[in-house]
């Protein structure tokens, strides 16, 4: 693991696995660059009932680097569509991340995003929040995990149904 200060990094990272109420695919893709302290992130995931892209700004308060125990605060923009729904919702999203290894290569990850209250089109409104539970293994650059999500979103749709729970396994690499 990188136990130094970093300057710049970078990380893709890739899962797939399986909503647990209705037993669909549910696919996570994002990426990530690092200065310092500083950070741009990017994810796209698809859990069944609903897509969502997400990109957000990091400002790690604690920690030398991603690959690290650290802690991290984020503000973003989200945009979140239901399967059966026409019209989609574009949300401000802030929260935190933060990350503790209990052994040199073993760890753990818990993130909170909470999405601001947002009408589309049709006049439905979305919010709520998304949290992430994930454990990990560690070698060199690669990152192997399994990550537990649960989205306790609310909406007025009546054909969306956003309150998922997943669990992805995947694939990180820093470089």
């Amino acid at each position: 693991t990188n136990k130094d200060t970093s300057w710049l990094e970078n990380y893709v990272s890739l899962a797939s696995g399986h909503t647990i109420q209705k037993d669909k695919n549910a696919q996570d893709f994002s990426g990530g660059l690092f200065l310092t302290i500083l950070g741009v992130e990017a994810e796209q995931k698809n859990h069944g009932e609903f897509e969502a892209t997400t990109v957000r700004g990091n400002l790690r308060v604690l920690g030398s680097s991603q690959q690290n125990s650290r802690l991290n605060f984020f503000l973003g923009q989200r945009k979140t569509k239901g399967d059966d729904v026409d019209e989609s919702w574009q949300q401000m999203v802030s929260g935190y991340e933060a990350q503790l290894y209990l052994l040199n290569q073993l760890g753990v990850s818990w993130a909170q995003t909470y999405l601001s209250s947002d009408k589309n089109d049709d006049d439905e409104t979305l919010k709520g929040h998304e949290d992430r539970l994930e454990g990990f293994f560690e070698y060199g650059a690669f990152r192997l995990f399994a990550r537990y999500t649960w989205s306790r979103l609310k909406t007025t749709d009546s054909d969306f149904e956003p309150r998922i729970e997943a669990l992805t396994y995947g694939l990180t690499f820093f470089f």
